[in-house]
């Protein structure tokens, strides 16, 4: 699947228990966030690889000042919640300003966590 940038494996302990994450990191979210049967494909293949966790690497690629850019991230999200098993995400950037100028702003926007 040429949407995938990479996978990775961790292992957490906390307390002496063991919490397994399993996840990719997606790239090129410009180019198929909205598209539902591209999200579909992609969270087909989460589901069906065991993944429960999403690392975004371009969020810089997206028009934040956009609204329903943001809905549909936020859509996205939450159909992965409860149809295909995600249940986290997360976000690679190489400066402070982008998270703080973007993504602690979208996160304080949502109603849902």
């Amino acid at each position: 699947m040429t949407l995938l940038a990479g996978l990775f494996l961790l292992c957490t302990s906390s307390f002496g228990q063991a919490t397994n994450i399993r996840g990719l990191y997606l790239k090129d979210v410009h180019l198929w966030l909205g598209n539902t049967t591209t999200e579909n494909t992609i969270l087909t293949y989460c589901q069906g690889n065991g993944y429960n966790y999403i690392c975004f690497y371009d969020l810089g690629s997206l028009n934040w000042s956009n609204t329903t850019v943001k809905n549909n991230l936020a859509a996205f999200f939450s159909r992965a919640r409860a149809n295909y098993g995600i249940s986290q995400f997360g976000a690679s950037g190489e400066i402070y300003s982008f998270f703080s100028n973007f993504i602690i702003p979208y996160n304080n926007s949502r109603t849902v966590a």
